[in-house]
């Protein structure tokens, strides 16, 4: 089964770092977001297996965008 992962980080340096260190270990990263209300469009769309996610962000932080996403799926820890 193939991991559908998702990168939230508000700086596009970031995101491609982190997406060429996942991609270098054998996954896939199937969507970037740079804030936390474009990362939960993308949760609701999608509904990815891993979310590597920056605290400080803007529009919606990190932290906010953990406890709403919660809220969507409460089988998450």
């Amino acid at each position: 089964m193939e991991m559908r992962i998702v990168i939230a980080d508000d700086s596009k340096f970031m995101r491609k770092f982190l997406r060429r260190i996942i991609e270098k270990a054998g996954y896939n990263v199937i969507a970037e977001a740079e804030d936390g209300e474009h990362l939960l469009k993308i949760i609701k769309e999608i509904s990815p297996d891993i979310v590597f996610l920056d605290i400080n962000m803007p529009n919606l932080n990190g932290l906010d965008a953990l406890k709403e996403l919660k809220k969507l799926k409460p089988h998450i820890k």
